[in-house]
């Protein structure tokens, strides 16, 4: 195991390393510039090149029995892992590079693995002029221009639901899930099915997701030991909170450790709860035995925005 103060070393000898990388990154990026493909038709251009070429040749000055995998090179790629090794992105984010949309989202990236664990790391990002350091369990800190910043994990109890995507590598499948919220259950049973959540932050979660004017979803499941009265109380509740499309399906005990099946809903009953669900004013109702937040997922958005339309249009001639 390498000591902490050689990493402390470690990070003092490289953070000139890592801000002269940014420095030829940013003289790219002010001019114009052309990029190519690689195998996998991901971008790289002329700032990748310079970054590593800078990069590469430090960390064998400063540790040359470690060896280095560089996405950059795909040499570097066929080496065998050993239990210490660099793993370096010289540009991180080569598709927000290429945008230069002012947002700076690219980074300067070097991390120390050993034993399968990142032990070190520095994320710099250039445009921006931020610098980021971590050692082994240690906290995070941020630098710019001024004396660093520790930084420290949320208490997550006292949050919202965070979810990190990537902006430009997600597909349709994770934007969906990604404005999807289901509430699961009634709120008698919350505590009991999902003791790590609030059901009045469940909706409070959905709201905003509504106010950044997002198309919302949500599902319950039934065969917990609701009633009829409880489920279209959630209904209530639901469309209070703006949601647009609605699923119901039939609940599974999925081990013996989750909350028991009280019963199986028959088709009939499912149909009831989708006639009720509409009368209510959900834009998309999906309500069957075999009803899953996620399944025909893609089709079932195509769908809401067809009904939305309608909808817009409906109100239009109005």
């Amino acid at each position: 195991m390498i000591k902490v103060n050689l990493l402390e070393n470690l990070k003092q000898d490289l953070e000139s390393v890592v801000i002269r990388a940014g420095s030829a990154i940013m003289e790219v990026y002010e001019k114009d510039f052309e990029f190519n493909k690689k195998s996998d038709g991901s971008p790289v251009t002329e700032a990748d090149k310079l970054s590593e070429n800078i990069i590469i040749p430090a960390l064998k000055d400063l540790c040359p029995d470690i060896p280095i995998i560089s996405e950059e090179n795909s040499e570097s790629h066929k080496i065998q892992a050993t239990d210490t090794f660099f793993l370096v992105d010289p540009l991180d984010g080569t598709k927000e590079f290429l945008k230069k949309d002012g947002k700076g989202s690219f980074t300067v990236n070097i991390a120390l693995i050993q034993n399968n664990l990142p032990i070190f790391g520095i994320v710099y990002a250039p445009a921006l002029g931020r610098y980021f350091s971590g050692i082994t369990l240690n906290s995070f800190s941020e630098e710019r221009d001024i004396p660093t910043k520790r930084l420290t994990l949320s208490k997550t109890k006292n949050l919202n639901i965070i979810a990190v995507a990537s902006a430009s590598h997600r597909d349709q499948e994770t934007n969906n899930w990604l404005i999807s919220h289901n509430i699961e259950t009634v709120e008698r049973l919350y505590k009991r099915v999902r003791p790590q959540a609030k059901y009045e932050r469940s909706l409070e979660q959905i709201k905003i997701t509504k106010e950044k004017g997002k198309r919302t979803k949500s599902g319950i499941m039934v065969g917990l030991g609701e009633k009829k009265d409880e489920i279209l109380q959630v209904m209530d509740d639901l469309k209070s909170a703006e949601v647009d499309f609605l699923t119901i399906g039939q609940y599974l005990q999925p081990s013996v450790k989750h909350h028991p099946l009280d019963r199986y809903y028959n088709p009939e009953e499912f149909e009831e709860l989708e006639v009720a669900a509409k009368s209510k004013g959900f834009l998309l109702v999906s309500s069957s035995p075999l009803t899953r937040s996620s399944y025909h997922a893609d089709e079932d958005f195509a769908k809401l925005q067809k009904n939305r339309i309608d909808q817009t249009n409906a109100q239009s001639i109005g």
